[in-house]
């Protein structure tokens, strides 16, 4: 397999008309050839069929200690079922986070060493038939891998992000917590956004206390809560690469795609995952009874915009997906649109 895929990427070279430098190295063309996968010479090398990271690189540019992962781990709150106080607004650390961005690479050939997710290991994803290296963000205690998709960058998971009771709510599916390490935190919209809990109920531009300054959120600093226009961006850009199916909602003037979903959901999501993004779904929550729904089979994240349409304030835009269709929809503001109600959160970087 690997003779006939470097015999092949001879056959490439030749028509391109790089055959001199070719036949002192492989990589003239611009790829490496290694363990029967293509990867981008500027990044990588293979060592006696290894794969290696050529250090001198400068599309990497975090330090080693961008990969430390703390051993602290996030033990949910005692005092999460309880009412959380209305004046209270919370503030992510500010030594929240060092991000390494992660490399990029060049399209493989039409040969059939293009990648799949059974390639993904502890350090590299596959990114729609290109192997990539993960970014890291260390917050909170913990350490997110980071993904590149488009112009954006993503994390490559739910937010676990522990924020005090009296900030709102931040709790773990069931409050029972193997559910935040599988699926990240529930939050409700202003505790999301940094917010008071009050500014679940009004428009923020009503309320100097709700005025929304900054879309950080409780997201690490360079991060924020992504707007619709984020959301919107992320669904166009899946559709594009692969020939996707979406159209402009009539209701909400967000995008709906009907096929970005297959390709961000993860394996275990009844998706493909073909970017990295690794949607697992969540589901939801009820805190006026803590009632929660869906988990495993519907995903809901928050966006930062606000439905100024109507409901007084007490709605704002999230986005769904589930296991049984491949949809991505950007418009979702009927009661899972309560801004009291318990989503998921996914950061994406400035």
């Amino acid at each position: 397999m690997k003779k006939s895929l470097f015999l092949f990427v001879l056959a490439i070279c030749t028509l391109s008309s790089c055959v001199p430098p070719l036949l002192v190295y492989p990589d003239a063309c611009h790829f490496n050839v290694c363990n029967g996968m293509l990867y981008d010479y500027k990044i990588y090398d293979c060592v006696n069929n290894e794969l290696a990271i050529i250090s001198s690189s400068s599309d990497i540019s975090s330090s080693s200690s961008d990969e430390a992962v703390s051993s602290s781990s996030i033990v949910p709150s005692s005092s999460s079922s309880i009412e959380p106080n209305s004046s209270s607004s919370v503030a992510p650390s500010s030594s929240s986070s060092i991000v390494q961005k992660s490399s990029s690479s060049i399209a493989p050939s039409s040969s059939s060493s293009a990648c799949t997710t059974a390639n993904n290991t502890g350090t590299h994803y596959c990114s729609n038939g290109v192997m990539k290296q993960y970014g890291y963000v260390t917050y909170g205690g913990e350490t997110y891998k980071t993904v590149e998709i488009g112009s954006q960058i993503w994390m490559a998971r739910n937010l676990n992000y522990k924020i005090n009771a009296s900030s709102g709510w931040g709790v773990c599916y069931k409050e029972e917590f193997p559910y935040c390490e599988k699926y990240g935190r529930l939050y409700d919209w202003a505790a999301a956004m940094g917010l008071p809990f009050k500014c679940n109920n009004v428009y923020s531009k009503d309320d100097k206390d709700c005025t929304i300054k900054t879309y950080q959120g409780i997201c690490p600093s360079g991060w924020r809560i992504p707007t619709s226009a984020d959301w919107d961006m992320l669904y166009r850009y899946v559709d594009n690469v692969k020939g996707g199916n979406g159209k402009i909602s009539t209701n909400t003037g967000t995008y709906d795609s009907q096929t970005a979903g297959k390709y961000l959901k993860a394996t275990e999501s009844n998706g493909e995952d073909t970017f990295g993004f690794s949607a697992r779904l969540g589901g939801g929550g009820f805190p006026t009874n803590m009632y929660f729904y869906y988990a495993g089979n519907s995903g809901f994240w928050w966006s930062a915009s606000e439905n100024t349409s109507g409901g007084g304030g007490k709605h704002a835009y999230n986005q769904f997906m589930s296991s049984s269709d491949n949809s991505a929809l950007g418009g979702i503001t009927h009661e899972n649109g309560l801004k009291q109600n318990l989503l998921s959160v996914r950061c994406v970087k400035d």
